[in-house]
């Protein structure tokens, strides 16, 4: 099956459609920015970008698979670094075979999070590359336990 191409969050701009520019300008104007989308030729998808949800993508941890207000599944690659992130890296899920997009996507991190399907913890490397904890292995999960030895 074919992976999404882009988080479907925004729709062309009804005014300009898509253009960013009002065709044809006004006589003394060469040119004229769109006022509906700021010249970006695109807008929020109706509902967005909070869709009535109580988290923002913003808010969630790197690794977390999240189903966006739109319905879309990503996981969250990285935040912009900053201390607000304005741009959220996100890899999408196919929805018919579950695979992920190798190839993360830029989305703003204010579209709202519906739900958040699992929160993955990050391993840090120490820089000698060896493996430091498997958080899916059951017998390591016991010994950190104390119950096997």
């Amino acid at each position: 099956m074919g992976e999404p191409d882009e988080v479907d969050v925004f729709d062309p701009c009804p005014v300009c459609a898509g253009a960013g520019y009002v065709h044809p300008p006004p006589p003394q104007y060469a040119w004229l920015r769109c006022h509906a989308c700021d010249g970006l030729g695109r807008v929020f998808k109706a509902g967005g970008p909070g869709y009535g949800c109580t988290m923002s993508l913003g808010e969630r941890s790197v690794g977390e698979i999240v189903e966006l207000g739109n319905g879309q599944r990503v996981r969250i690659a990285w935040h912009q670094p900053k201390v607000a992130p304005e741009t959220t890296f996100v890899a999408l899920i196919d929805e018919w075979d579950g695979t992920e997009s190798p190839v993360p996507r830029g989305c703003p991190s204010r579209v709202g999070v519906r739900s958040v399907a699992a929160n993955i913890p990050r391993v840090d490397d120490d820089g000698s590359h060896a493996k430091d904890a498997d958080l899916v292995d059951p017998i390591a999960r016991a010994q950190d336990r104390g119950r096997l030895r």
